[in-house]
């Protein structure tokens, strides 16, 4: 068996392939929903490093001044989603008071902060802080009704709005808070959230953010606003065993791919700054997420089939041997997030899930079908409906050639596995 390679030599032939893989990506285009670039990017991230690893947004930046991550990523030709926001202070524990500012005062002041960087077209999102605001307390629901209104009013190219969500948030939470947003996004993050080995969490956290956009599309008609849902994954904190790191890039790509099959438009990672949580496992994060951005925005350009394909049902699939469902009880453990999460949110509630995900799209004359395995135990053998010798196939990822017995595609996934497969008439 041939020895691995340093990661330091690995790392370098990852940048050589991307910096490749540049020509391939739509060049000079706007970063989805405005445009039709995939959004990938990382909070806190280094862009020159990122740009050429398949990153197209340098993610959000907490920083005080938004000027300084905005010229870095431009200056590495990436898009930035801009913090928009006061200092409310609405967490503030008493005797101290939240900031109490009125409508038209926060509206002043916001659109002062807008007004200064509206013409940088660098700028792709709005992200509005303080982040997690809370629908159940009015002062912070005025405020981002003024705030969100001071944005639109200010912005004369209507940039998408989006403020992060905590990780318990439900579809009927996620409805109150993202009337005023365009982008939404909760938090992904498995292990912290106390999912580690029931992965199929990011099934129910992109449910709950799709199913909060058709409701409020039910709500608002023909007229109302194009909301997406993005996948906002981990990368903050090392296995508490280390007999498990070698599972990252497992869980990673499980992760990425099965929010992307459930409906998500695209990935932010939370975070890309070296923080010491994950000082021994940092490069086996970052090295997964880039394996994942260069698969969707590289030369697969799988991310347009995420944002573009048709979902369609022409080689159905089903489990031959493994399990076919999936159970964990949800409720928020470890008190993540545990301020701005509702007493509903907090409560246990079973969920079940099929095993196995299958997400098949049409686009640009091939049909691409995605098969996820969210056991992180078990293998799945899984078989396709009968096809015909009119088809071609290929494994999109290379991993295996595909199998046909009986013209019908059939095969294993391992644990947390993904496979896609590149169908195309002969």
């Amino acid at each position: 068996m041939n020895a691995p390679l340093p990661r330091r030599l690995l790392l370098a032939c990852l940048i050589a392939v991307s910096t490749a893989f540049a020509a391939a990506s739509p060049s000079g285009d706007e970063i989805y929903p405005r445009g039709k670039t995939f959004p990938f990017m990382g909070y806190s991230g280094a862009p020159q490093r990122d740009a050429l690893l398949g990153f197209s947004v340098a993610g959000p930046s907490y920083g005080a001044d938004q000027n300084i991550p905005l010229a870095a990523a431009e200056s590495a030709g990436l898009s930035f989603p801009y913090k928009i926001g006061l200092k409310m202070d609405f967490h503030a524990k008493a005797p101290d008071k939240a900031l109490q500012l009125s409508a038209e005062e926060v509206k002043k002041q916001i659109t002062e902060q807008v007004a200064k960087v509206a013409n940088r077209k660098s700028i792709c999102w709005w992200y509005l802080g303080p982040e997690e605001l809370r629908w159940w307390r009015k002062n912070e629901m005025d405020y981002m009704a003024a705030a969100v209104e001071a944005i639109r009013a200010a912005d004369p190219l209507n940039r998408p709005i989006w403020m992060y969500e905590p990780n318990f948030r439900d579809a009927k939470s996620l409805a109150k808070t993202g009337r005023f947003q365009d982008i939404i996004g909760k938090g992904f993050y498995v292990n912290l959230a106390g999912y580690q080995d029931h992965r199929i969490w990011v099934r129910w956290s992109m449910d709950q953010q799709t199913k909060a956009i058709t409701e409020l599309a039910k709500e608002e008609g023909p007229g109302g606003r194009h909301r997406i849902p993005i996948v906002l994954p981990e990368l903050c904190k090392d296995p508490e065993d280390p007999a498990l790191d070698h599972l990252i890039p497992r869980w990673v790509r499980h992760d990425v791919y099965l929010g992307l099959m459930s409906g998500g438009k695209g990935v932010a990672i939370w975070s890309l700054f070296q923080r010491a949580e994950v000082k021994r496992t940092w490069p086996l994060w970052f090295d997964a997420y880039s394996r994942a951005a260069t698969e969707l925005t590289g030369p697969l350009q799988l991310g347009q089939v995420f944002l573009f394909g048709k979902k369609s049902n022409k080689f159905p699939v089903s489990v031959v041997s493994g399990p076919k469902e999936l159970e964990v009880t949800k409720g928020a453990k470890k008190e993540l997030e545990a301020g701005t999460t509702s007493k509903n949110e907090k409560q246990e509630a079973r969920i079940i899930y099929p095993s196995l995900c299958v997400s098949e799209y049409e686009h640009e004359g091939a049909t691409y079908l995605f098969l996820c395995n969210s056991s992180s135990t078990e293998l799945i053998a899984y078989q396709s409906r009968e096809l015909t010798d009119e088809w071609d196939l290929v494994d999109v990822f290379g991993a295996r050639g595909h199998n046909r017995k009986n013209n019908r595609l059939y095969g294993y996934l391992e644990p947390l596995g993904v496979r896609c497969y590149r169908v195309t008439a002969r």
